[in-house]
């Protein structure tokens, strides 16, 4: 279910947010390492190829759906930070 994924990526991006402001961390930093998550999610998604017969157009979806999670998790965090 997209609707409850997209809800778990909010929950969880306001709560690293509201833990990584607590910790004294900035948002540039807090967003860094949402980046690095995003980036080895998107790398493991474009090496699936390489393991698993899957077609090009199934792998740009997925890359999709990983930005749109990811996305939501960052300006979760984003949020987060403006309401303290």
């Amino acid at each position: 279910d997209s609707t409850a994924v997209l809800q778990e990526a909010q929950n969880i991006g306001r709560e690293y947010g509201t833990r990584a402001c607590q910790q004294g961390l900035s948002l540039t930093e807090s967003l860094q390492a949402t980046m690095f998550f995003r980036d080895s999610l998107v790398e493991t998604a474009l090496n699936l190829p390489e393991n698993t017969p899957i077609r090009p157009s199934t792998n740009t979806r997925l890359l999709r759906r990983i930005s749109h999670v990811l996305n939501q998790v960052q300006l979760a965090v984003a949020n987060a930070y403006e309401k303290r």
